[in-house]
């Protein structure tokens, strides 16, 4: 029997042309997965940051989620006043907070193209930040905003819904859930309209 000698002059391509390929076929993978995630509808997204279970929930609790895929992010873009801030609802207690007058100025950015959704509250400060990007969901002027924050280490959803109409929101709600144990509580802007802002 004679035996096979092969140079490592005639090894070293064949080596590298393996790893090469299998280099390819890795970054092939991770491209489809980021396919795969622009491919989710904003619903899909939001179900993905917040279960069906919770948003359920805070429907039983007099919160709207609005559906659908084609809110403008660009055509409700602005600075808003919701004031005065009523606790409306809590799934944990009967004692609700008292009306805040002050509420909070909600902040809604993109650009031109509709990306890049910049969604803030003046109340939070700096403390809380984004565990991931901010979706919007809704048809026309109706839209609910999911937020996924980080609040002191503690993961919470927030959900702002409401109506664009003219140069104001209108019925404006806000939901926090506490996503490791379903904590709800339901704010909304007391008088319903939520005055666009300089």
């Amino acid at each position: 029997m004679q035996k096979l000698k092969l140079s490592p002059l005639k090894i070293i391509p064949v080596l590298l042309a393996v790893i090469v390929s299998f280099s390819c076929s890795k970054d092939d993978n991770n491209n489809n997965e980021d396919n795969d995630d622009d491919k989710k509808t904003a619903s899909e997204k939001m179900v993905a940051i917040v279960t069906q279970a919770h948003l359920d929930k805070v429907k039983t609790m007099d919160f709207t989620v609005y559906t659908g895929n084609n809110a403008s992010a660009y055509e409700i873009g602005g600075k808003y006043l919701v004031a005065p801030l009523k606790h409306d609802a809590s799934s944990y207690s009967e004692t609700l907070s008292s009306v805040n007058a002050d509420g909070f100025t909600l902040t809604i950015m993109t650009d031109q193209n509709g990306g890049g959704l910049f969604v803030s509250m003046s109340s939070e400060g700096n403390a809380p930040y984004n565990l991931s990007d901010p979706v919007i969901v809704g048809s026309g002027n109706n839209f609910t905003i999911c937020r996924h924050r980080d609040m002191l280490g503690v993961a919470y959803a927030q959900l702002i819904s409401g109506t664009k109409d003219g140069n104001a929101l209108k019925n404006v709600k806000l939901a926090t859930i506490k996503l490791s144990n379903g904590d709800i509580n339901i704010y909304s802007d007391e008088d319903g309209t939520s005055p666009q802002q300089p």
